[in-house]
């Protein structure tokens, strides 16, 4: 019969995998159905589009069908089947199932497509022409059915488009046949002969006989797998392009029960007639997990091709058990673990590993990369060497299990070749003025590396090459179209050269929004400064005072906004700005307060080195005629108010000394200008001289 999930066969080798322990592989059952109206069902065939699996009960001949899309299977119908129902084969597409029959020598067509109105139920039966029907298959891609048949030694090729039959004679007593849907190529087993016969199109091929007799063939993701019985070795053997034998595994406890492969799991399901579950490497057959800790009891088990949950069953005398299980399986890392690269040339490998759950992991836990590459979480070793030699380095990959897989790596880089460079970046784009310009990087390959200048032209205004990393960047400022050239050299051969033109665009026009707030307040006679219009808009917006006015001694910059200059009268000023550009205008009003100046304080005469005559009382009221060479104002009559105490009036140099008999004048050296006004009073006080002044302007002398 026909055992496994069918699956293209590979093409090509299996990649090397680096040794990196033992994987942990966990089965956690999730749920389980007793059906107590089977018995003995035979390994599940599975839609995994649907969620539907199919078997065969014995000894009631009937074709059950099971629900496993959900956690715990459950039994939906059951379908009377012929005499002597053998095997199952199901249509991913069409979704119609196909039951042999050994003594009918039909095929009956079962419906299974949930939806139809005629699910569940006999559609057709076919006829093998032959005798003895055993194993069936289907080949979806080309809607061809394949059945095995005992009795007349041959293969009944049954076209399903047109329902027409054609046998093809085998050696020996065919038992079982898979088909690859890829390839369309059929494999067909004979425990008789102990002989395998590859079939393409409706052509026998050469029979190769094997070591051991076949007892059952299965297509998985690792190729084909073979179960084997030679005396009392019962084996699995996998193959790639048959016949030629990848792996054996090592003897297994009993014969072989089914066989189910999982690629992204990288293991096959094997069950023996012990009931023990074997999970064996995909490409070394070599056991994997723990033993002890795997399901027991079965006596099948298939993948469900969609979720990678594994469905066993158990035969029983009073009731068939189907039991689901949740698989996790630690990584193994599948892809090419060597590879060579040069300096100077960009380089990408990428490390695939598989398991459940299928999200990876991947880090450095070992050795270095060559310089210039680096190792990306998601598996890529990328970047451009810059040293050449032998690297050695341990890329590990973990999905959460309890065990990581770390393969050793090698990449070997070679010297670079001196070549001529060639230019490989895109053209630069073109622009907008005031708009930031996307960053170009310009890119050449050769060896050594290039590098970039302008060779003819010039760059669009703006915009500028970096010397260091060779991008073009900047913001354009004149619009237009501008053609230049740019050569990459590096020494070696001819430089190339690549001619470019690139068009900036003008401006976009928005009309202007002032944002500026109110206008700080000034003081009269202080310079006014640190206060500007502000406005948005493209292009820029010229200011204008359209109603009111500014504070005299203030005015507008009309390019920037500035308001600037010094206030010459206090108020508050109310006027109103408006901003203009070619797409429009805003205006706001302002009020401005402009404060009074504060009084100016006198300043107070520096004293000099001369020194200071005593004071002597007044004698009289008379006035006394001024000292010559000194410069005096009149004294006032004896008896105005202010006048000094006992005297009426008094006189001080611009040094600051009182003159005796001076008959109270004020007398001027020259360095302070003469006060001319009324004095208000004057008095000796402490030894000093204080002076109401009535009115009082001064001058400053040159």
């Amino acid at each position: 019969m026909t055992l496994g999930v069918a699956a293209s066969l590979a093409a090509t080798e299996s990649p090397a995998l680096a040794a990196g322990g033992a994987r942990s592989v966990v089965f956690t059952q999730t749920g389980s159905l007793a059906d107590s109206s089977s018995k003995r069902v035979t390994q599940l065939q599975i839609d995994a589009v649907t969620g539907r699996a199919y078997a065969i009960d014995h000894p009631s001949d009937e074709l059950v069908v099971y629900d496993i899309s959900l956690a715990s299977p459950r039994a939906l119908a059951r379908v009377p089947l012929g005499s002597d129902p053998v095997d199952v084969a199901v249509d991913p597409d069409t979704h119609q199932v196909y039951v042999s029959d050994h003594v009918d020598n039909t095929v009956t067509v079962v419906d299974g497509h949930p939806a139809s109105p005629t699910a569940n139920t006999i559609v057709g039966t076919l006829s093998t022409t032959g005798l003895g029907g055993q194993g069936i298959a289907v080949d979806e891609g080309s809607k061809t059915l394949y059945v095995a048949n005992t009795d007349s030694s041959d293969l009944s090729i049954i076209d399903l488009g047109t329902g027409s039959t054609a046998r093809v004679a085998l050696a020996g007593k065919p038992d079982d046949v898979v088909v690859s849907s890829g390839d369309h190529r059929v494999y067909v087993s004979s425990q008789a002969s102990r002989t395998i016969t590859p079939v393409t199109g409706k052509v026998a091929g050469a029979s190769v006989a094997v070591a051991a007799t076949p007892t059952g063939l299965s297509l998985g993701a690792g190729g084909l797998v073979v179960s084997t019985v030679d005396g009392t070795e019962n084996r699995v053997a996998l193959y790639d392009s048959f016949p030629t034998r990848l792996n054996v595994s090592a003897a297994l406890d009993s014969p072989v029960a089914s066989v189910s492969s999982d690629g992204t799991a990288f293991l096959h399901y094997v069950v023996t007639t012990s009931g023990r579950l074997h999970a064996l490497r995909l490409d070394t057959l070599t056991a994997d997990g723990d033993a002890t800790m795997l399901p027991s009891a079965l006596s099948t088990a298939t993948v469900d091709p969609a979720s990678h949950r594994v469905i066993g069953t158990t035969s029983g005398m009073s009731a068939a058990n189907l039991a689901t299980y949740e698989v996790a399986a630690s990584p193994i890392i599948v892809s090419l673990t060597t590879s060579t690269a040069a300096v100077g040339v960009p380089f990408t490998l990428v490390a695939v590993a598989v398991g459940l759950p299928t999200t990876m992991t991947y880090s450095l836990t070992g050795g270095a990369l060559p310089p210039g590459l680096s190792l990306a979480s998601t598996g890529e070793i990328t970047g451009t060497p810059t040293t050449s030699g032998t690297f050695d380095f341990t890329v590990s990959a973990s999905n959460g299990s309890p065990t990581a897989w770390a393969a050793p790596y090698r990449i070997t880089v070679t010297p670079a070749v001196p070549t001529a460079p060639v230019i490989t970046s895109a053209a630069p784009p073109n622009g907008t003025v005031g708009v930031a310009y996307p960053r170009h990087q310009l890119t050449a390959s050769g060896s050594p590396s290039a590098t970039f200048t302008v060779s003819r032209g010039s760059l669009p205004p703006g915009l500028n090459l970096d010397e260091r990393t060779f991008e073009i960047y900047g913001i354009p400022a004149v619009a237009g179209r501008f053609e230049f050239t740019i050569k990459a050299e590096n020494g070696v051969g001819v430089a190339d050269s690549l001619d470019y033109a690139v068009v900036i665009a003008p401006a976009t026009a928005v009309a202007p929004t002032i944002t500026s707030g109110t206008p700080t307040a000034g003081t009269v006679g202080t310079k006014y400064s640190g206060f500007t219009i502000t406005s948005s808009g493209s292009p820029a917006p010229r200011f204008t005072v359209t109603s009111g006015s500014l504070p005299a001694g203030l005015s507008l910059d009309a390019a920037t906004g500035s308001l600037a200059g010094t206030p010459t009268k206090a108020g508050r000023f109310a006027f109103t700005v408006t901003a203009t550009n070619v797409a429009g205008q805003d205006s706001r009003e302002y009020t401005m307060v402009i404060e009074a100046a504060g009084p100016t304080p006198t300043p107070t005469p520096t004293p000099t080195a001369t020194p200071t005559p005593t004071v002597t009382p007044t004698p009289s009221a008379t006035p006394t005629p001024t000292t010559p060479g000194s410069t005096s104002t009149p004294a006032p009559p004896t008896g105005t108010p202010g006048g000094g105490a006992g005297s009426a009036g008094g006189s001080a140099s611009s040094g600051g000394s009182v003159a005796a008999g001076s008959g109270g004048r004020l007398a001027s050296t020259g360095s302070v200008a003469p006060a001319i006004g009324t004095l208000a009073g004057c008095a000796l006080l402490g030894g000093g001289l204080v002076v109401a002044i009535g009115t009082l302007r001064r001058r400053h002398l040159e």
